[in-house]
């Protein structure tokens, strides 16, 4: 999701270090529970899926608790802060995509990043190349964090993997990819940034399709509501597809078992394109 517009309208009270015990978010409502977010609490419940899956399977529950309310901005989870700071211009960042100081959010080579089309002169990439350069990007991620944590550097290999997710998480949201509804492992388009290109779908620079919840009260403007339930059917599909894939690094880092390069098969290119 696209942040910067909701940073316009929200003062953030972020606070002055990373904090360790997460039972509290100090922007409870403006970030940590209020409807503009959605990162935050589809990578918390895909978390709890993904430990009750690896519980079964290798015995142990390897990814720290996302409590609700956890917000980017001021969290100690790395994970979570890896997601969120894939949507900004940190030197973190920016040394593993090997830019220099760009508009993190307009630039056309880096566009992959928020599983979007990257272009060149407002001419974007077709379909397949696309979904190409943003499961590359998650894979590089993955295998990153990965490989911090079979070296013991735990957090830092957390924080890749947090980035990893934000990229596979984007792919769902209807304003930066199509998928088919009857079956999500299937894309149909990805969206261009902030200009129309013949028939390809185009991600505004204000986009409310980048909301998650649904547009009910209780679901959208209550704190305490936030199930899964309560997402979009493509959240929901989000969830899954995060889980998932924690399922599967947990797996490789734990039990040798090799990555699989498909995303569970929700980026299989090959049946992307030619668009």
């Amino acid at each position: 999701m696209r942040l910067p517009w909701i940073m316009a309208f929200l003062t953030l009270a972020v606070a002055c270090g990373p904090q360790h015990d997460e039972s509290v978010s100090e922007t409870k409502w403006l970030t940590g529970a209020g409807p503009a977010r959605g990162h935050e609490d589809i990578t918390r419940l895909a978390v709890d899926e993904a430990n009750d899956a690896l519980q079964g399977l290798i015995g142990q529950r390897p990814y720290p608790k996302i409590a609700k309310g956890v917000a980017g901005a001021d969290t100690g989870n790395m994970m979570v802060l890896g997601n969120y700071e894939s949507d900004f211009d940190t030197p973190r960042m920016r040394d593993f995509h090997q830019v220099g100081k760009v508009d993190w959010h307009n630039e056309g080579r880096i566009q992959h990043i928020h599983s979007l089309r990257d272009f060149v002169d407002q001419v974007p990439l077709d379909l397949r190349p696309s979904c190409e350069a943003i499961r590359s990007n998650i894979i590089q991620a993955a295998r990153l964090g990965i490989e911090r944590y079979q070296a013991g550097d735990v957090e830092t290999g957390r924080y890749w993997l947090g980035h990893a997710t934000h990229v596979i998480q984007d792919s769902f949201s209807v304003a930066h990819a199509k998928r088919d509804k009857a079956d999500p492992r299937h894309i149909l388009d990805i969206c261009v940034y902030g200009f129309k290109y013949g028939n390809v779908c185009e991600h505004a620079s204000v986009d409310l399709d980048d909301r998650v919840w649904r547009s009910t009260f209780s679901c959208e403007w209550n704190p305490n509501k936030r199930d899964k339930g309560c997402l979009k059917d493509e959240a929901q599909n989000a969830v899954n597809a995060t889980a998932a894939f924690l399922v599967n690094a947990g797996e490789a880092i734990f039990a040798g078992k090799p990555l699989d390069e498909s995303l569970q098969g929700y980026f299989a290119c090959d049946t992307a394109g030619p668009r």
